[in-house]
Formats: structure tokens, sequence, C-alpha cells
């Protein structure tokens, strides 16, 4: 049996093999065919694609179809021959092959190139293309002008067809003997390559041959601009001056002489230039300062300008009435007014204040983090106690919890001690975060003297507690909780150790504990916390009685009257940037609704990744703005859009959307120079405006545009500083040039106030220069509030004023400067020699027989005075940076360019420090300084270094005492221990021996 297994298995073998000999030879002999076939084929097929792309042939779509169907079967033949085993054995002209294959798929391109090739040889041949190339190459370079963007553009996109030819025929000499025959008597073949040359690096020559315009034109009007204005122009003055680009920006510095630019630049464009001053437009934000350049340049036909001016005559030419413009901060008062009668959106308004924002302290990931968040957070609770106290909480979270419960009539003191005494020799007294009070109702059974029983109901006074624990998700405490020295997991640990302890103390006691957490506002958010809160109270016994949004709103307008306000602030701030941006409310709404309703989260995720922890946390915040955006912003919208609609009127943004549209649509004055001044303050709807006042040939009109991006602090009324720091983007290519000298402030405060500016790097650099002989200092003063017996709590700020002042020769102009026209109260005290006088829109503050105007920041900008002396840089809410008017919401509406923390406040900051020529004073709340002071002021008391924690503050010494032995203990804490920095240290001084 085996025997013949193995015979059948060699049978069949050797069939097989005899089967795979004749498949083989049958593949070879199929290989040679189709090489056959292809030497035969392949050459004349090669010959027919050069005969239709010869550059005298024009390739039409029929040959194409021609060719490509009778070449098919020996595509197919050459693709199997290219990938065929035997090709490397074979005599085979593989690169012809290649070339075929090649050529037939690319067939489609090739006659594209050969018609375009064609038609562009026959216009050189029928028209006189070669000859106008050559007499504008050679006027580009011999011309003694400069050389703008738009002009190369427009010479490279008429002439590349020309070049990619040219460059072709210095591949084909019958190609080149046609083109020179064309060009006889006028051009050469080196004129050819240098034609070609210049147009490929023609970025290159158009820099060198502006480069050479610049220094020209600097040297041989350099007696011009010695004297053209009252003072000579700086070099980077007279620079920016002769540059002659479709788009300029200048990136100025504050006191840099802007002005003076402005008006350089008309005088020379109509002196030198010849241009007429009827094609030149200066346009400026404010009426003061169209007025001033108009005065200041003086020249017959020149149009100066506001942007609203401007729209106005556009608008009333166009339609042949004037329009009929609105006080707008009147109807917007008018407005919010009428809008808090209505109960829901006092509620709403109510609402948002109370709750405040997503995010929270237990969010952030160290000790620095923290640090900074609590110094720019007002931890006051917007409602009083059941003691009829604003309360001071340690975190956002526990302000809104005690703001929650106040609001529903629950009565509750924050860390009162525990009804039980459990101190002892190493702990203090247990203070829970809140304990609750109420009356309750309970049935007692009495025994009279007879023996007789009876029940009666009787009201009990309750008390139990509420604790905040800061674990959240995952039961993990923030970083920040760590001591020095101690882990991450040994401060959760001793934390959580901490919470059981408390919870088996109420236990024992009989004591009702209820609990809230971090991870509850990280899970849910604000407003459900607050739904899970009530829920707790009530099945606790809590009786719940929930405040009218009118006496919520009254008794939050008695603790604080900016809160309210705030929020008109805020609305009002977003309206103008939503106008400013040319964005669509609804779409708003439409976009954010729709990302609400596609998350779907994972609780599993969210607690072991970052990222989805950091997901949820902007799902809850869409969720908030969308409420604010529907219930409060929406309806201010709407009914400031319908009160404009009945009174006929409009504000001047929609005067200027109007006269855009009358521009884009219609016959225009144009002009060949548009000149704006401050720059930085431009919007999307002004943009637009400008857009559509230039040429309709593209950078025809060309754009001078003055700036300095550090003082751009007009957001609120709808400025983007997007279009100032991506310019390019916007309007195209932009030559910037920079004007750095001040003329205003001198050192150190150039340099304090630049370093200042930068942290943000999203800010333009700049070298701020000053000239030698300036001197600016800038110095720092606390104020302190102190306790008295007879006067209560009293603050020192009059005799640290009076000091400064004293110290001011009096025949130097002085400016008080603040965040808000409200801070003038701070120096509202009549018994220290201060009183604020009110005339007009202005305010002044009297002392000693002289008046010193006060001013917000904003009516500061562009003022300057010998000494400023700035209000209030505090922490908080109305501090310096404020933390109200960068609610979350506003993303919707602002750039990207413009989301670095406090982005706009830094810059108003930047203005306030830099009105000044001699000095700057700036003061502060001693126990709750401003973060934008940090890299400014020095602790009073002695420092021992920065502190490792929160690399901000600087380590002190806290106390000192002797304990029983006669031994030292001296202990230093961080100067930010009040913001929540928990460095410790503990020193001792061994005088005597410890006792053995």
């Amino acid at each position: 049996m085996s025997i013949l297994w193995a015979i059948l298995v060699a049978t069949i073998a050797i069939a097989a093999t005899a089967l795979m000999v004749a498949y083989n030879k049958k593949q070879k002999t199929a290989f040679h065919n189709n090489l056959t076939l292809c030497r035969k084929n392949v050459p004349d097929a090669l010959r027919q694609i050069n005969e239709l792309t010869a550059f005298q042939h024009r390739f039409s779509e029929t040959e194409e179809k021609e060719f490509t169907q009778t070449y098919k079967e020996l595509l197919e033949t050459s693709e199997s021959i290219l990938v065929s085993k035997y090709i490397a054995k074979a005599n085979v002209d593989v690169e012809s092959i290649k070339d075929f294959v090649a050529a037939y798929k690319g067939i489609g391109a090739l006659r594209e190139q050969n018609n375009k090739l064609y038609d562009t040889l026959a216009m050189i041949a029928n028209t006189n293309q070669l000859a106008d190339a050559f007499t504008e190459y050679t006027s580009i370079l011999t011309a003694q002008s400069y050389l703008t963007e738009s002009r190369k553009n427009e010479f490279t996109d008429k002439y590349s067809s020309l070049k990619d030819v040219l460059e072709l025929s210095f591949k084909h000499p019958e190609l080149l003997d046609a083109i020179l025959s064309i060009g006889k008597g006028f051009v050469t073949e080196l004129q050819l390559h240098d034609f070609c040359n210049d147009l490929n690096r023609i970025d290159e020559l158009k820099k060198e041959k502006n480069q050479e315009y610049v220094r020209r034109e600097l040297e041989e009007k350099a007696p011009y601009f010695h004297s053209v204005l009252k003072y000579p122009l700086s070099s980077q003055q007279r620079n920016a001056i002769v540059l002659d680009e479709d788009n300029v920006l200048v990136i100025s510095s504050a006191g840099s002489g802007k002005t003076f630019s402005m008006q350089g630049k008309v005088k020379y464009l109509v002196e030198q230039r010849h241009v007429s001053p009827s094609n030149i437009l200066l346009v400026t934000f404010t009426r003061k300062a169209a007025e001033s350049l108009k005065e200041r340049i003086n020249m017959e036909g020149v149009t100066c300008s506001t942007f609203d001016s401007l729209a106005n005559t556009i608008v009333a030419n166009a339609t042949g009435q004037k329009p009929n413009v609105c006080d707008e901060k009147n109807i917007s008062e008018y407005v919010f007014n009428q809008l808090l009668e209505d109960s829901n959106y006092l509620k709403a308004v109510t609402d948002y204040l109370l709750k405040g924002t997503i995010n929270s302290e237990a969010d952030v990931d160290d000790t620095q983090q923290l640090v900074e968040a609590r110094k720019n957070a007002d931890h006051r609770t917007l409602l009083p106690c059941m003691d009829g106290q604003v309360v001071f909480t340690k975190s956002e979270q526990e302000r809104i919890i005690a703001d929650i419960l106040a609001a529903n009539g629950v009565k509750y003191r924050y860390e009162q001690n525990y009804e039980y005494n459990v101190a002892t020799l190493e702990h203090q007294q247990y203070k829970p975060d809140f304990s609750i009070y109420f009356t309750d109702k309970e049935k007692i059974t009495l025994t009279d003297t007879n023996g007789n029983t009876h029940t009666e109901t009787r009201e009990v006074e309750k008390r139990i507690y509420l604790e905040h624990f800061g674990v959240g998700i995952g039961g993990q405490v923030p970083k920040w909780f760590a001591q020095a020295g101690e882990s991450h997991q040994e401060a959760t640990k001793r934390y959580t150790d901490g919470i059981n302890w408390k919870r088996t103390l109420h236990r024992e006691k009989g004591t009702v504990l209820l609990e809230t957490s971090s991870a509850d506002f990280q899970m849910f958010g604000n407003a459900e916390v607050e739904k899970r809160l009530l829920k707790m109270l009530a099945d606790a016994g809590v009786p719940l009685n929930p405040l009218p949004p009118q006496t919520i709103a009254r008794m939050i307008n008695e603790a604080n009257p900016q809160r309210l306000r705030s929020v008109k602030t805020m609305v009002t701030s977003f309206i103008s940037l939503l106008k400013g941006s040319c964005k669509e409310m609804e779409s708003i709404i439409i976009d954010i609704e729709a990302e609400i309703i596609n998350y779907s989260p994972s609780w599993v995720d969210i607690v072991n990744k970052k990222e989805k922890k950091k997901q949820h946390n902007e799902f809850l915040q869409k969720q908030r703005d969308l409420t604010i955006l529907e219930k409060i912003i929406r309806p201010y919208y709407l009914l400031y859009q319908k009160k404009l609609q009945e009174a006929n009127q409009k504000d001047f943004t929609d005067i200027v959307v109007q006269a855009t549209e009358h521009c884009l649509n219609n016959p225009t004055k144009r002009y060949d120079y548009i000149l704006i001044d401050e720059f930085q303050d431009m919007s999307i709807v002004r943009y637009k405006f400008i857009q559509a006042l230039r040429s309709d040939t593209p950078y025809k009109t060309k754009l001078f545009c003055v700036g300095d991006d550090w003082q751009s602090i007009y957001r609120f009324a709808g400025s983007d500083i997007s279009l100032f720091n991506n310019f390019a983007d916007y309007f195209g290519f932009v030559e910037e040039c920079k004007i750095e000298t001040t003329y205003r402030f001198g050192e150190p405060l150039a340099s304090l106030s630049s370093d200042f500016i930068l942290v943000n790097p999203l800010q333009k650099k700049k070298q701020v220069r000053c000239l030698e002989s300036a001197h600016t200092d800038m110095t720092c003063h606390p104020y302190y509030y102190e306790k008295r017996p007879s006067k209560g709590i009293v603050t020192n700020v009059a005799k640290v004023v009076s000091q400064i002042l004293y110290s001011i020769p009096q025949n130097q102009k002085v400016y008080f400067i603040g965040r808000y026209t409200f801070d003038v109260k701070t120096l509202e005290l009549p018994e220290d020699g201060f009183r604020v006088s009110y005339r007009g829109e202005h305010f002044s503050v009297l002392h000693n027989g002289r008046e010193y105007p006060f001013l917000t920041v904003h009516q500061a900008k562009g003022l300057e005075a010998d000494c400023v002396i700035l209000l209030n840089c505090n922490s908080g809410t109305y501090g310096f940076p404020s933390t109200i008017e960068d609610d979350p919401v506003l993303s919707y509406v602002l750039s990207e360019s413009d989301q670095f923390r406090f982005a706009e406040e830094r810059r108003l900051f930047y203005v306030a420090i830099t009105r000044s020529s001699k000095h700057t004073y700036i003061l502060y709340d001693g126990k709750k300084p401003s973060i934008f002071l940090e890299q400014f002021i020095k602790a009073e008391q002695p420092t021992y270094g920065f502190c490792p924690l929160c690399k901000q503050g600087q380590i002190v010494r806290h106390q000192q005492r002797t304990i029983w032995n006669g031994n030292i203990m001296i202990e230093y804490r961080c100067s930010n221990s009040r913001y929540g920095c928990n460095y410790k240290n503990i020193e001792w001084i061994n005088q005597r021996p410890f006792r053995q």
C-alpha cells in the first residue's frame, strides 16, 4: 500500500512539474510576443505624441480621443511588460515604454499645456504682447517710484504664460527662433533670459527697488522733512511717510507723535507727490480727533471725518434724507430699565449674578493658578446672612451656596462654632461651613397633676449643618491642597480623613449633616447644584421661602450698587461686539444648541480622562451661555432694535452698514489715499466700510493706517484687535513699520510698561525708546482699612494721597485716573480735606484749594499730565482688572486673538500708567492688590525670597514666639496666604538645650 502511495505522489509531482514548465513556456512566449508588439508600435506612438504636442500645432479634443482609442491595447501591453519577471533578462528599451505609458496617462495635461503654449505663441505673433511685456518690464526696472504689491501681481499674472513659453523656448531652438523673429529689433535672447529670471525673483526684485526708492527719497527730501512741521520728523516717521505700498500699517507707541505722522503724510502727498487734496480721505474715531487733524493739516480739499460722520453723509446723499441718529446711551438705559420691570427678566439677571460662572477653583492645577484666581475673585456674598451681614467665603462655590441659601429664605451663619465643644490641645474648635437655623413643629406628650396625658404641638428651634467638601470628580482634592513636602495623594488622604472625622462626629452627637462637593459643580453645573441643594434642604425639613426677584435685586443693590449695572455693561458690550463683528444672534444660539444636543458624556471618561473632563466643563459653560443669551441678551437686543424702529432711528453701526451697502452697489467718490487714525480700534463693520470705499480695481486706493495695539481699549464698542494683529488676512499685503520713540515719558516707566504689556504674547513686539533727558517714575502706594472705636472702619487713603500731592510741585499738572467713574468716591472724604465736584460730565477732586481733574482710563486716552494718580488698583470684580466684563459668553463675539486672559484690561492698565511725563502713582488696597501689580510692588515686610508654591508671593516672617524652655520659634509664610497659598516653614533658635 505504501509503495502504491509513493508511486501516486511521484506521478503527481512529475505532472505538476510538467504543467509548470508548460505554463512558464507559455508566459515567456506571451512576453516576447508583447515585446515585439511594443518594439513595433511604441516609437510610432511617441512620434505621434510629439507631433500632437508640437508648439506649431493646436491639439484638439478629437485628436486626443483618437489617440487614446488607437493605443488603448498598446497601453495594456506596455504595462504588462513593465511588471513582467522576464524583463530583467530581455533586451528591452524600458525608458521608451515608460515614456509612452506616462504620456498616454497624462495626455489631457499635455494637451492643456500644449494649447496654452500655442495660444500664447499665437498671441505673441498676432498682437503686441511681447513688445508690451518688455515695455512694462523696462518701465518697472527704470521707474523712480515704489513698486506696490498690486502692481507686481498685475505684472506677473499678466505675463506668466509668456514666461512659460519663453522658458520652454530656451530648450527648443526652433521655438526660440520664432519668438526672436517676432521680437526682431527690440528684444534679444539675453533680454528674454533677464525677463524670465526677474519674473522668477520678482519678490526679491521688488524689495531691492523699494529699498533703493526709500533710501533715495529720504536723502533727497531730508530738508523737507526737517522743516515741514513744527518739529523735525524722526527717522522712523520719515520712513513711514515715504512708504507707498498698497497698505501701510504704522505701529506706533504711546506719545510717539502719531498725529504728526498723519499730518506729515498728507503734506508729503500733496506737496511732494502732487496728489490732489480732494483725493485724500482722513478717517478718525472721534469728532475731537477729526477736528484736531483738520486744523493741523489746514489744507483745502482734504476730507477729514469720523467713520460715523462719513457714513452719515453717504447715506444722506444716497437717500436724500439725513439719518435720524439715536442717543445710544439713553436708549440702552431705557431698554435695560424697562426689561428689569419684567419679573422673569429680573430673575434671569439675579440668577446670573447669584450663580456665577462655571469655572471653579477646584479645576486649577497648582497654588500659583489658585492665588491668581482668588486675587481676581470677589467671594463676598451678594445677599446677607441671617445676621444681615455680607459674608466673605473662602471659595466661589461656597459663595454660590451661601447666596442660594439666602435667596431661598434659608437662615444661616458661616463658619460658626459647632454647638458642642470638641476642641483639643492639637485642634481648635470645629466650625462647619454653614449652620442652618429653622423653626419646626413637634408633638410632645404632657402629663398633668392628675396623671392625665395630652398632646401639644410646639415650635422648636432647630440647627443643622452643611459642609461643602473640596473633593472633585474622581475623589481627588485639587493639587494645590497639598502642603509643603506633601504629595497629592497624601493631601487627598488627609482631607478625606477630615471628612470622615466630621461625618463620625455628627453621627455621635446626633446632629444633621448635609453635604455638597466640588464634584457636584463639576458634574452638574451651578444651576443643577441649586436644584439638588434645595431638594436636600426640603428633605431635611428646612422650610424654603424663595425671595421675589425684586427683593433680591434690591438687596444686591444695597450691598453693592455696581452689581446690577455690571450686567448692563456685559449685555451692551456683547451687542456692540455682535454688531461690530457682523455676526447674527440667532446663528450663535443655533450653533450652541447644536453642540449641546450632540454632546453625550461618558461619566467614566470624565472621571478618568483630563481632556474629557475639560470637554464636560465646556459643555456646562455652553449651557450657561445659552441661558444668558436666551434670557438676558436676546430680549435686550430685540427690544433695543424694536425701540429704534418705532422711533425711526438708527445707531451708528446700522448707519455704517447702510453706507457700506450703498458704496458697494452704487458709484461713489473714490480716493487715491485713505488714512486711518487710531487703527487699533477698528471693527469688522468699519473694515467692510473702508473696503467698500476703495476703488473697484484691487489696491488702487492705498491705505495708510496708524495705531498702537498696546492701546486698543474699545472692545466694548465693537473694536476687534485681530484686524490690527492679522492685517494682511483682511486687507491684503501690508508693509509694516514702527514708530517707537516716545516723547511723553522716560525710563524707568518705558521699560516697566513695555514688559507689562508684552506679558500678552499676542501684542506686537516693540522696543519703546525715550529721550535721554526724559525720566518718569512709577511707584505703588498701599492704603489700609482699620476699625476705630468711634468711626468704625476707616481708611488711610486720604493720608497717602495727601503725602503724594504735597510732594508734587504746584506748577505741575495732575490727573486722578480710575478704572470706573465711581472710583472717584474713594476720595469723597470731607473730614480729611478732600471733596469731589461734578461739573457737566466730568468729576474733579478738590484738596487744599486746588482742583484736580478725575478721568476714567477711557477718558484719559490721548491725554497726558506731569503726574498721574491711579486709584483703586485692587483685585476683585470691580478692581483693576475688572472681571465682570470678561464673562465667558463674550467669547462668541470676540476674535481669537483677543482671548488672552485680561487682554483688554491689561491694555487699559498700560494706557493708565503711560499718561504721565514725570511720575505715575498707583494706589491699591494693601490687603488685596491687583495681579497687575505683582511685578511692581515690593512687600513692606522683610522678605526671604519668592514662595516656592505659588511663585508669586514672597516669604515673610509671620510670627515669632518663645516656647516653655526659652527656645524661639519663628514661623514664615507666603505673602499670598490670604489667597490660599499654604506655604509655611518653622525655624527654631535654640538658646537653651532641651532637657534630656
